[in-house]
């Protein structure tokens, strides 16, 4: 939990100025998690990471992650959220309406509750008045 917090927390961050921000959330690397689903419905009534109005799509290929992302979407609708889950990355991609090649890296080293380190990618697109993150 304490990864998903770090994780949220930088998001908040990155898109707290400078934006509209919209988001691709990429897991598709993620083939298994232990996160609760209790653990994802608490996080789906938080404000969220980017502000309202604009679109947040998550890739999840495995099932276990495109469930947990589907409950997340679920969740999320009671407030209005524009979310959505995919299952590829180019599907985020058309979501969106741009391309891997807009958008520039920035890696962020985190460490969970455990111990474990994870790398976090922040992948910035920008166009006129737009600014899109991918995680």
């Amino acid at each position: 939990m304490a990864l998903a917090e770090e994780i949220y927390r930088h998001v908040s961050e990155a898109t707290s100025s400078g934006g509209p921000y919209a988001a691709i959330f990429d897991l598709s690397a993620t083939k298994e998690t232990t996160i609760p689903t209790n653990t994802v419905r608490s996080l789906a009534h938080r404000p969220p990471s980017v502000p309202m109005g604009r679109k947040q799509v998550v890739v999840g290929e495995e099932p276990v992650i495109f469930g947990l992302g589907r409950l997340f979407q679920m969740c999320r609708e009671s407030i209005g959220s524009e979310f959505q889950i995919v299952h590829t990355l180019e599907e985020a991609y058309n979501i969106l309406g741009v391309r891997p090649e807009d958008f520039t890296e920035c890696l962020v080293n985190l460490r969970g509750d455990n111990g474990h380190c994870a790398s976090v990618r922040f992948t910035f697109y920008a166009t006129e008045g737009d600014h899109h993150i991918a995680c």
